[in-house]
């Protein structure tokens, strides 16, 4: 992939929010998805045949649901490939993952208990959709927004996809379990030529937007099958299980987005207001940036759950609201010190 690249010149271009120098491809994404769907479809066609009566019911049973799944997982991960390649309007992008969502409901696959967290519990068909194809746009966007700096969004990814592997061996979750393992392995050798690849020696590659939409795609409809379980995971809510690896890109997300509307601004035009862009510019290492923000991530996610063993979801989301809160006013402290 990266001798393609550097032959047919498909770098990642420059713009506001990005910080890096020289020509690097961003079609890392495309390597790991293309490894990725086809070590599920092999996995689940032996699962199908020639695995165990009930992992053969599974499948039998989930058909429908597993086709618009595919479809809608490609019909993200085109619309990345494409804008990596052409570019896209962020408009366009933003239809494609409405339209996947909808494809995700339209299965029968769709958020149907809340469990409380906003005086939520079960959803009717109507409020689980619009939940679904919130989820699906803003975790799909998450990810891509926080794919500025080198490793983070790949950094990140891993951790997600290692948390929800644990839970789903743990609890014997095929789909998951089916999902987290290939992307997992896709996702080790990438990081390792996006953190320590070298730009001049062209061993060095992003993601670009068909890894992020790739990626965020897949984290949102694990996120919807872990929130639908009845009981208790790892002994805490299935919904805190579900969502909070996700704090972190999530809030930043709102944070950036509100920010922007406040100020006038086009919310999806690119700048350098980020988290990551943030702690950057006081620390001055993006090796530093990202060993923060995973720890940040950590904590929030071991905390959260912790707290949910004897804690109404309710609480641990005000929980989680006050320590991004906290953390900000921490950065903006030390960024009005440093200016």
């Amino acid at each position: 992939m990266l001798k393609f690249a550097h032959k047919k010149r498909l770098y990642d271009s420059f713009d506001e929010r990005k910080i890096h120098k020289g020509n690097i491809p961003r079609l890392g994404g495309v390597a790991f998805s293309l490894a990725t769907i086809l070590t599920i479809i092999l996995a689940g066609i032996y699962v199908r045949y020639w695995g165990s009566f009930k992992f053969a019911l599974y499948f039998a049973t989930h058909s429908e649901l597993i086709m618009f799944a595919v479809i809608a997982l490609l019909l993200v991960t085109m619309t990345g490939l494409l804008d990596d390649l052409i570019g896209f309007r962020y408009r366009t992008k933003f239809i494609a993952q409405i339209s996947a969502g909808v494809l995700v409901c339209y299965s029968g696959f769709w958020i149907n208990n809340f469990h409380g967290l906003f005086g939520l519990y079960h959803l009717n068909i109507y409020q689980g959709w619009i939940l679904t194809i919130f989820t699906v746009v803003l975790i799909t966007n998450a990810i891509n927004f926080i794919d500025g700096i080198d490793g983070l969004a790949g950094t990140l990814s891993l951790f997600f996809f290692v948390f929800y592997f644990i839970v789903a061996y743990t609890y014997t979750q095929l789909a998951i379990l089916i999902i987290t393992i290939p992307v997992i392995g896709a996702l080790l050798p990438f990081l390792y030529f996006n953190l320590f690849g070298n730009a001049e020696k062209k061993k060095k590659i992003f993601m670009g937007d068909t890894g992020s939409l790739f990626i965020g795609f897949l984290v949102s409809v694990i996120c919807i099958d872990i929130t639908n379980d009845s009981e208790n995971i790892l002994g805490a809510t299935p919904i805190a299980v579900a969502y909070c690896p996700l704090i972190v890109p999530c809030f930043d997300l709102a944070r950036v987005v509100i920010s922007r509307l406040y100020e006038n601004r086009n919310p999806f035009k690119a700048d350098k207001t980020h988290l990551h862009h943030l702690i950057l510019s006081i620390v001055k290492s993006q090796k530093v940036t990202l060993l923060l923000i995973m720890t940040l991530a950590l904590f929030i996610t071991s905390a959260s759950i912790l707290l949910s063993y004897d804690f109404n979801v309710n609480l641990v989301f005000m929980f989680d609201v006050m320590i991004w809160i906290m953390v900000m006013m921490v950065i903006y402290r030390k960024l009005k010190k440093n200016n």
